[in-house]
């Protein structure tokens, strides 16, 4: 519409219409003649809207550039169904023909974002952000049942691919640009602070269960104690090896601005890869073991050192897992050096765990932790395997490829983060 005046009228005539033509018996049925009656307009706006597009090609250009460098000629004007958000439309536009690489060109297609496909760029941004969330069974059934467009499984399938593809490619880009430093400085409120964490679920790829990584990057805010807690927090995740990952968590986190922080936490359980991604990318970064990983620890060796179910074992780990959080891991330490294991079983799982506490030690310092009021648990991380990988990619009878699983995490985390425009982006055919 040009201006609020043409909209109040054509509001007017509508209401007009209605007083004259629309007897609806209860709210059900006015509701439900509301939404026919809209859809039915919309399909009649975005028929002479789009139609109006495709007349201004009513004088194409006898010749234009082809991809293999010479030129191609104007043939004739061809007709062509696209599926848009309002429903069907016909267009006619201009089609050329390069005789020297026998390919065809519609430049109108690639202006207005289309492919060979009959969606439109709006409905394949529509589907594949549902498609994030929901299987695509449902994902099928909802765009049905609320906006009446018909997409098969299949075609939804290929939407999905198709955009995770792109998304894909755009985040090389932004990673090659932030990895040169040349990427474009985070705009906003510097945050206090930044915490990175880093974790691996499995999921069903290929007919075998496969690492992917995941990425939680959020801000915080005191808590109720005091303490930190999660406020804004992003997501990324991809079935690759650590040093790319790390690349690709790193890129995420300079977009969401930790260059600007004032202070930067990485947290993550005891895998080696994580601590070596921090060194590498986050060198100033305070670093802290998930308290509760290290809990789990202490809680293993006491089984097998004192007995499965042993009260004496329980209390031993109660108590040192209550040190460990109040006072650090050196009384730990101490008392694993005092143990005096009988078996072979007990010696090997002392020295795992007195390796593991050692090395990680200046990662357990949690009363120092918790006096500057930061967050000694990685629940963000865990929580972010179970909302990116366990609710998407490992419902009841998943099984992934490699792309079609690599296709939905890019879509997804792109959901999970708000970050509609990017799924937007990806869902265009570029000219």
């Amino acid at each position: 519409m040009d201006s609020t005046v043409s909209t109040k009228s054509l509001l007017e005539l509508v209401a007009q219409w209605c007083r004259e033509n629309v007897k609806a018996k209860d709210v059900d049925e006015a509701e439900e003649i509301a939404q026919l009656v809209g859809r039915q307009v919309a399909g009649v706006v975005a028929q002479v809207s789009i139609g109006e597009l495709d007349e201004k090609d009513t004088a194409p250009a006898s010749r234009i550039d082809c991809e293999c460098g010479r030129r191609a000629e104007y043939k004739v004007k061809r007709a062509r169904g696209i599926a848009t958000l309002c429903g069907p439309v016909t267009v006619v536009r201009a089609y050329y023909y390069c005789p020297h690489c026998k390919r065809g060109y519609t430049p109108w297609d690639r202006r207005q974002g289309l492919d060979q496909h009959q969606w439109t760029a709006s409905v394949k941004a529509l589907v594949a952000e549902v498609a994030g969330c929901l299987t695509y069974q449902e994902t099928v059934r909802l765009l049905k049942r609320t906006c009446d467009l018909g997409v098969q499984v299949r075609s939804a399938e290929q939407i999905v691919q198709q955009v995770g593809v792109r998304l894909r490619a755009q985040q090389s880009a932004v990673r090659s640009q932030v990895m040169a430093g040349e990427a474009v400085p985070f705009i906003g409120p510097p945050p206090d602070r930044f915490y990175i964490g880093m974790d691996a679920g499995k999921a069903l790829i290929d007919e075998q269960w496969h690492d992917v990584k995941v990425g939680a990057l959020w801000t915080s805010k005191p808590g109720r104690d005091g303490l930190d807690t999660c406020d804004r927090t992003w997501y990324t995740a991809a079935q690759e090896k650590a040093e790319g990952f790390g690349e690709r968590v790193y890129a995420q986190a300079v977009q969401c601005g930790a260059n600007q922080a004032g202070e930067r936490i990485v947290i993550g359980d005891g895998a080696d890869w994580i601590w070596n991604l921090a060194d590498e990318h986050w060198p100033e970064a305070t670093q802290i073991v998930d308290y509760f990983h290290a809990c789990e620890h202490i809680h293993d060796l006491a089984k097998v050192h004192y007995g499965e179910g042993n009260e004496n074992g329980k209390r031993w780990a109660k108590e040192h897992c209550d040190r460990l959080k109040e006072a650090g891991p050196d009384g730990l330490l101490r008392a694993l050096r005092r143990m005096k294991p009988h078996t072979e079983a007990q010696r090997e799982a002392v020295r795992l765990q007195l390796h593991y506490f050692t090395n990680h030690r200046p990662r357990m310092m949690y009363h120092e932790f918790r006096a500057r009021r930061l967050m000694i648990g990685s629940g963000p991380v865990e929580a972010a395997c179970k909302t990116v990988i366990g609710c998407r990619l490992k419902r009841a009878g998943m099984r992934w490829s490699r792309d079609g699983a690599d296709a939905v995490l890019a879509i997804r985390c792109e959901v999970l983060n708000q970050d509609y425009d990017h799924i937007a982006i990806a869902s265009k055919l570029a000219a």
